[in-house]
């Protein structure tokens, strides 16, 4: 299967075994074969796009189609398109973690939190907005305070 794991940054959720997604502890203990669903309805096609082809083989497909997602306002998308990377030209990446696992940009997360406050305050309510990063570091800098 390849279900990410969960971020855990409590390290006693980590010691409990939180880290281990419920999907790994039943696979592990032999309950079950993993079947892969492939139909997805939480991201937009374009996010969709990079997972369903570099982790399932292009199997993913999509529920509601992007006509029924438009872009939110606060942000200015470019092409219209409600998905975009941003080259901050700034800031250095750094290696955190106990063993140098995790990498962290501040720069770069100081840049996402002025976004999403703007979506925010444009009237976006939080439980609609999600921010990807595939590192625990990133992810302590981003939900971190100033």
């Amino acid at each position: 299967q390849n279900q990410l794991p969960p971020t855990c940054i409590s390290e006693t959720a980590r010691r409990c075994g939180l880290g281990v997604s419920l999907f790994d502890r039943l696979y592990e203990e032999g309950s079950g074969k993993p079947y892969m669903l492939t139909q997805q309805y939480r991201m937009h096609p374009l996010i969709r796009e990079f997972p369903s082809t570099e982790f399932y083989n292009g199997r993913l497909t999509d529920g509601p189609g992007a006509e029924n997602r438009v872009p939110p306002v606060g942000f200015a998308w470019p092409g219209g398109q409600p998905l975009v990377f941003i080259d901050v030209g700034m800031g250095t990446e750094e290696v955190q973690g106990q063993n140098g696992t995790s990498w962290r940009n501040p720069s770069e997360a100081r840049i996402v939190r002025q976004i999403v406050d703007d979506l925010l305050t444009a009237g976006m309510m939080p439980g609609e907005l999600g921010v990807i990063s595939p590192y625990s570091a990133q992810v302590k800098d981003l939900v971190r305070e100033d």
